[in-house]
């Protein structure tokens, strides 16, 4: 007796304590907003992934140990059933040390919350079962959940390994100054004492002191603060954060290597965080599953005694939820990053199940990157070559649609660009910047209205015209007058009816957001047959359609530009960049689309619906196994060993279901990609 009374807790007590530690590990990792920020502050990136290496190890150490210890003792309350008192003995001195930890952590549990805990009804249940002579029972129970929980703490290491290394796929690169040439190279080939160029409109790739000339900042994904920061030579800045205007030179303090680390390392606990939130809404179901125990072990009481009692207790397999879920979610972002889709936040996994609408912003979304500059307009005392060559100085680095299309007809047209310098980007209207002494304006009309350069009304005929007929114009302006404009040609992409009529059947709708003029914006949704659509909107003003879209009940997600959209993607339920690689950093997105393909959003459509699917399945595999164990108990005269048995089968089962499941979707491991066939409309123009 006095042995049974030190083994109070013998039951699932080890499994508990590992579960528990891996819990408060997970809670100092960082959070979602958290930034790129290691886990501890003295720490390198590499000093935390070895840190989390080891404590996954010691769990599993001492995950096995407890497996030992209770299958020593299952052995020998087996051998002391047989007649040997001597292996009972040793059987019940085995189960000692599991036990131990569970009368500790139930109770920390129960006087933490100040009410009986499910972590609390477990240790009370063993100690009953103990207390009642069923210590076979308990080892056996012991067994199956610790050998059962060995094999999800595996898989867990294993799918973050491959979720970490899918991140690190997605390389950045920075523009390296080397013998007086600006070279771009992956961020992580930089070394302290590098030196590279970062310029308005940029991210900065690493933490340095700037040598020369002067950057505004926008550090609001490490500080919070909206507006830019000037940055002159001597001030220090941080990697993952975005250059808006200026031209600067900055020394790297930094290596590439641990940059690029940090940043992977961020990711993945931003993206694993999600388990804790997981861990405790599991936890707070369990422990709101305590008061029907208790009445199905009260029900067992009367019907079949002690047996029942125990079969009532043993009934709960709520657990099974709490063991899968988490994993299976991790699962569904590791085989999304294999798909192209890199999920920043597992949140967001969740939030898909109730978009009932899909806003994409129009350029570079709906539309190819490639626009092309299909005329040029000169006004009196310029030329085309001038033009090009002017805006091609304007726009060099930069990465937008607009940028690319303008330096590709400078080079078609072989026109070296100017030097420039000071470039400013206006956000949502263009650029600003100094070339050949002469201040450039290179944008909108908005923006040319802004700066009080007047367009003449010959000039303005025809420009209406251009945007009557869906072409985008972007104007210039050369020492506060109006020296030409551009025409450039939008083409759809080859998808984009494809995914629009997806998502009609899906009952989802879509809408248009552009801060283009309404003629190439009424054009394009015409052509797609989206019937809602916005032009001319700025984006602290897509941002408030975002808003106004909720207040008329909208579950919202989306589609655009990680950066430049950014605040428009922190109003909407789900955001979605396709933005790529380049600016993962600084890229504000829950969710980013590598390959750029608006396919890639029915996968993801398809990644929530599963993620709900599986969610729905635990749930019923969880009540479905603890109404068989307890009527196997109550009803069939089945042994108290059955809910034991069964519940192994659920918490297998209900693994091998998730994992089966994700690598069955398209693109996992057992599929290979899929590849959509063209679009029989082909590209149109927008």
């Amino acid at each position: 007796m006095i042995i049974q009374i030190m083994l109070l807790g013998g039951g699932l007590a080890a499994a508990v304590g590992v579960v528990r530690r891996r819990q408060a590990a997970r809670r100092r990792l960082p959070g979602p907003d958290a930034g790129t920020e290691p886990p501890e502050p003295d720490d390198t990136p590499s000093d935390a992934r070895a840190r989390r290496r080891e404590e996954a190890q010691r769990e599993a150490r001492t995950l096995d140990r407890s497996l030992g210890f209770s299958a020593a003792g299952l052995a020998g309350v087996l051998g002391g059933g047989l007649g040997s008192a001597a292996l009972g003995t040793v059987g019940l001195v085995c189960l000692v040390p599991p036990a131990l930890l569970t009368v500790h952590m139930g109770w920390q549990d129960v006087r933490a919350k100040r009410k009986l805990t499910f972590l609390g009804l477990e240790a009370v249940s063993v100690a009953f079962l103990l207390g009642a002579g069923y210590a076979v029972y308990v080892a056996i129970d012991l067994v199956i959940f610790l050998g059962t929980t060995r094999v999800i703490l595996a898989t867990q290491r294993k799918a973050e390994d491959e979720l970490s290394r899918a991140f690190a796929d997605w390389a950045e690169t920075a523009w390296l100054l080397r013998d007086g040439v600006e070279v771009q190279v992956p961020v992580e080939a930089l070394v302290a004492g590098d030196r590279v160029v970062v310029r308005g409109g940029e991210p900065v790739p690493c933490d340095g002191v700037v040598l020369d000339g002067v950057i505004a900042v926008d550090e609001r994904a490490l500080t919070g603060e909206s507006q830019p920061t000037e940055k002159m030579a001597g001030a220090e800045v941080c990697g993952s954060t975005l250059a808006v205007a200026g031209e600067a030179i900055v020394e790297v303090r930094t290596s590439g290597r641990e940059t690029a680390a940090a940043r992977i390392e961020a990711l993945v606990a931003r993206s694993t965080s999600y388990e804790e939130t997981l861990d405790l809404e599991s936890g707070e179901l369990a422990d709101r599953t305590v008061p029907p125990t208790l009445v199905m072990a009260g029900m067992g009481l009367a019907a079949r005694g002690v047996p029942g009692a125990v079969g009532g207790l043993w009934s709960n397999h709520v657990d099974v939820i709490w063991s899968v879920y988490p994993l299976a979610v991790l699962m569904l972002m590791r085989t999304a990053s294999e798909q192209g889709i890199l999920i920043k936040d597992g949140r967001s996994l969740r939030a898909l199940r109730g978009i009932d609408t899909v806003v994409f912003d129009k350029t570079g979304t709906l539309t190819l990157d490639a626009l092309t500059v299909a005329a040029i307009h000169p006004l009196e005392g310029w030329t085309t070559a001038e033009l090009l060559a002017i805006a091609a100085a304007v726009e060099h680095r930069q990465t937008h649609p607009i940028a690319a299309a303008i330096l590709a007809a400078a080079e078609q047209a072989a026109v070296t660009p100017r030097a420039c310098h000071a470039p400013s980007v206006q956000r949502g209207l263009g650029l600003e910047a100094v070339v050949d002494g002469a201040t450039v304006v290179l944008g909108s009309d908005r923006l040319m209205g802004d700066c009080a350069i007047p367009i003449p009304d010959e000039a303005a005929d025809r420009i209406g015209q251009a945007t009557g007929g869906g072409r985008t114009v972007t104007y210039l302006a050369i020492g506060g007058r109006l020296a030409g404009w551009f025409e450039l040609q939008a083409q759809i992409r080859p998808e984009a009816r494809r995914v629009i009529a997806d998502l009609r059947a899906r009952d989802i709708e879509p809408m248009i957001l552009s801060g283009d003029a309404p003629g190439p914006t009424r054009a394009l949704a015409r052509s797609l047959g989206v019937e809602r659509w916005f032009a001319r909107v700025l984006p602290e003003g897509k941002a408030a359609c975002i808003d106004a879209l909720r207040g008329e009940g909208r579950a919202v997600c989306f589609v655009g530009d990680g950066i430049n959209d950014a605040l428009a993607m922190r109003r909407a339920r789900v955001s979605v960049s396709m933005t790529g690689a380049s600016a993962l950093a600084v890229d504000s997105a829950q969710i980013v689309l590598r390959d750029g393909s608006l396919d890639a959003l029915g996968r993801l459509l398809d990644l929530g619906a599963h993620d709900h699917a599986t969610s729905d399945h635990l749930l019923a595999v969880s009540g479905y196994s603890s109404v068989a164990s307890l009527g196997g108990v109550l009803f069939a005269g089945f042994s108290v060993a059955l809910p034991a048995f069964i519940y192994a089968g659920a918490l297998t089962g209900g693994l091998g279901w998730a994992v089966r499941r994700a690598r069955r979707l398209p693109g996992g491991r057992d599929e290979g990609p899929t590849s959509p066939g063209p679009d029989p409309d082909g590209a149109d123009a927008a």
